[in-house]
C-alpha cells in the first residue's frame, strides 16, 4: 500500500497494538511529517477523526 506520496506505508505489531506509519511528504522516516496511526487512532500528522 502506498501513501499520497507514493511512499510505502509500513505495518509494525508489538506488545498487542499495531501500528501503521507513513514516512510524509519529505520521504524521510522518524520526523514531525510522518504519518502515524496506532491501534486506529491517529496519533502524529494526517487527518484527525471527529470527537
Amino acid at each position: 500500500m502506498l501513501d499520497a506520496w507514493q511512499r510505502p506505508i509500513t505495518l509494525s505489531a508489538a506488545d498487542e497494538h499495531f501500528t501503521l506509519r507513513s514516512s510524509g511528504p519529505d520521504r524521510m522516516s522518524g520526523n514531525a511529517d510522518d504519518i502515524v496511526i496506532e491501534d486506529g487512532y491517529v496519533i502524529q500528522g494526517g487527518p484527525q477523526p471527529p470527537d
